[in-house]
């Protein structure tokens, strides 16, 4: 049964360093929200592309569930001590989703004050998102980096 390697894959380091622990392969997520094909708002891509690893949070605010997304005023204001806190899943979703489709809509227009509240899940994987560019060069990049970690490793080996 192949098994596939997820969370924290964002170049071909990661890749390598999956298929060397067994993976069939990798699923990959946040690296595709900054490409020109994505089609978050630029003000988002904006603030994915100024984020660190230390940028994001483990919350329940969008969904319910617990996961990590982008820190922002909403994450923190859902982490309050008078905040009533979350419903469970999909319950928060329904709750919520009007509100952040209205975010993503006024954050396009610039409305002030929106970015600071426009955020999305993102992994830790972040911090190595620093420019926008195809999905073509996202694929082409975790190719070179996997055969580069992977010369690497067999550099590693003694000569026979």
């Amino acid at each position: 049964l192949p098994v596939l390697a997820a969370g924290g894959m964002g170049d071909g380091r990661h890749l390598a360093a999956a298929m060397a622990l067994g993976a069939a392969g990798i699923w990959t997520g946040s690296v595709w929200l900054t490409t020109n094909e994505s089609d978050c708002p630029d003000a988002l891509v904006d603030k994915l592309l100024a984020a660190n690893e230390m940028d994001t949070e483990r919350s329940r605010c969008i969904s319910g569930k617990p996961a990590r997304q982008l820190r922002t005023t909403y994450v923190k204001a859902w982490n309050e001590p008078d905040c009533p806190g979350t419903l469970p899943m999909p319950l928060q979703y329904m709750l919520t989703a009007e509100a952040t489709q209205r975010i993503h809509r006024y954050a396009e227009t610039g409305e002030p004050g929106s970015a600071e509240l426009l955020g999305t899940p993102v992994g830790q994987v972040v911090g190595l998102m620093n420019k926008r560019k195809p999905a073509a060069q996202v694929v082409y990049d975790f190719v070179n980096g996997y055969i580069d970690a992977v010369q690497r490793l067999n550099d590693t080996l003694p000569d026979e």
